[in-house]
């Protein structure tokens, strides 16, 4: 399941989240939902994202590397590993709606059936 940046607007699971009705039900929405997802179903999201964007999500979001240390490793700026991690946090979003909503995730928080969510 490869998204395309260009179909990942900003605030991707913000507004997924709210036409669900989830906002009135907590502050943070958006970690309801991914705190529902497993380790792997995250991995598997990660894994589907191409490789520039791949290794900055790995190494930030499952090994905890530094922006710094992450510049290091791909050679490449402060400022590019930024960009690269923005970019797969937007992409990132639109996956892991994508497989919430696969799995019955969505649905079920939502108080729906999967064909409603």
């Amino acid at each position: 399941m490869e998204v395309e940046l260009e179909d990942a607007p900003e605030l991707y699971l913000y507004g997924e989240t709210a036409e669900l009705g989830l906002h009135n039900r907590t502050d943070d929405p958006a970690s309801l939902v991914i705190g529902k997802l497993t380790v792997e179903q995250v991995e598997e999201a990660i894994g589907a994202l191409s490789d520039e964007y791949r290794v900055v999500a790995t190494l930030y979001f499952l090994e905890y590397f530094s922006y710094q240390e992450i510049a290091d490793v791909v050679g490449a700026p402060v400022g590019t590993v930024r960009s690269r991690l923005h970019r797969s946090r937007r992409l990132l979003q639109k996956a892991l709606w994508a497989i919430a909503k696969e799995r019955g995730i969505v649905g079920a928080l939502a108080g729906t059936t999967d064909e409603e969510a």
